[in-house]
């Protein structure tokens, strides 16, 4: 009789897209701290390698933002905890590189 009443809970399975939006906004957020390291070393004028990587990493966060968001579209019982918070954070990256990219262009 008791094993009649045994439940079984399915563990929901994050989305790999959601676990790459993650990987790529950290990777824009380890490229943001090497080149403020870099720009802090050579006080301030990094010059075109800072800039070559500071492109790269907008393109990394811009890209995770578009692979989490096709990833909450597509995925719907699927856990949507890691694929949120990966998408929130390389949106919050792409917006902090624009935002460095465009006070850079003003002066």
């Amino acid at each position: 009789m008791a094993n009649e009443k045994r439940y079984r809970f399915l563990k929901k399975t994050v989305p790999r897209e959601g676990k790459i939006a993650a990987g790529l906004a950290g990777a824009s957020a380890f490229l943001l701290a090497l080149t403020s390291f870099i720009s802090f070393l050579r006080g301030g004028n990094g010059g075109p390698p800072v800039g070559a990587l500071g492109l790269m990493a907008l393109m990394l966060a811009g890209y995770g933002f578009h692979v989490g968001l096709t990833a909450l579209q597509n995925h719907e019982g699927a856990s949507s905890r890691v694929t949120i918070l990966g998408t929130l954070a390389a949106g919050i990256m792409t917006v902090v590189w624009l935002g460095l990219f465009f006070v850079g262009l003003r002066g």
